[in-house]
């Protein structure tokens, strides 16, 4: 059964469940520093994929690019899924994104892995590219 999932950005009620899924990435992180973090984002909005209990399974940054002649993409950077739920509903936090992206004029969305991402051979490219990403070193694209 396919979840269906909600992208918004970080609020003070989700800031604490959010900070659960920040430290599946860095383990060392308090929550005084994510908090600190989150308030000093300056490369796009700290966004959450939320299910429809309201808990946070993935993290990202969002920000929009414009184009000229209209149209912009929608850039989301250091993604972070939770757990096997996660992984396994991709192609509903796909769907998620793609609706939160052509909800702010997006016709595109990109997504940008972390190095070690790369480096560890994480399952999420491979995934991200069987449902129709372009793969172009870090950068996965996705026409909307």
């Amino acid at each position: 059964m396919e979840m269906s999932f909600d992208v918004r950005p970080l609020d003070s009620v989700s800031m604490r469940p959010a900070f659960a899924v920040a430290v599946l990435a860095s383990p060392d992180l308090t929550l005084a520093r994510f908090r600190k973090a989150c308030a000093s984002v300056r490369t796009g909005v700290l966004t959450g994929l939320f299910d429809g209990r309201g808990y946070v399974h993935g993290l990202f940054r969002a920000r929009v690019v414009a184009r000229k002649g209209g149209g912009g993409t929608l850039c989301a950077n250091d993604l972070i899924l939770t757990d096997v739920i996660a992984a396994c509903q991709l192609k509903g936090i796909v769907s998620a994104l793609a609706r939160h992206a052509k909800a702010g004029g997006c016709d595109q969305l990109t997504v940008a892995l972390r190095p070690d991402m790369l480096t560890l051979g994480y399952g999420l490219i491979n995934l991200l590219e069987d449902i129709g990403f372009d793969r172009d070193s870090a950068l996965l694209t996705l026409a909307l």
